[in-house]
């Protein structure tokens, strides 16, 4: 549910539930679940965009397992949100590193105060996209 902030809230966290709260214009991104570093993986995400003020956020990745980074080799996507337009702007990515994965497919997730909703990494996206390093904007339906 939608909270003001503000406030100091008590809540009742029983060991099954766990409470999850959120600012608005925050962009929360998940990656697949993973076991070890460099187990390999489709490279798709899912984007948690919380609606009601204007926010941003910058995707870093690197190989994960050495200091190749230190020397540039890492990417960065930068995401923000519109609260006027309602659009989730996924911006080109800058950089590259080794087995760097090219193509993505991103499910985005709108949550709103109109119509707020339970965090549930298994739940239907509003959009998905492919995204290949270009920009691409995700306007909230």
């Amino acid at each position: 549910k939608h909270l003001d902030g503000g406030q100091t809230i008590s809540a009742t966290a029983p060991l099954d539930i766990v409470p999850l709260y959120v600012k608005e214009g925050s962009i929360i991104p998940f990656g697949p679940e993973i076991q070890y570093a460099m187990q390999p993986t489709d490279g798709s995400l899912k984007i948690f965009v919380y609606t009601g003020k204007d926010g941003s956020f910058n995707l870093y990745e690197d190989e994960g397992i050495n200091y190749n980074y230190e020397k540039g080799s890492f990417s960065k996507i930068p995401m923000s949100y519109n609260e006027a337009t309602k659009t989730l702007e996924i911006g080109e990515r800058t950089g590259s590193y080794t087995n760097m994965v090219s193509e993505r497919e991103i499910q985005v997730y709108f949550i709103d105060s109109q119509s707020p909703k339970a965090f549930d990494l298994n739940s239907a996206a509003d959009q998905t996209i492919k995204y290949n390093g270009s920009a691409a904007k995700v306007s909230m339906k």
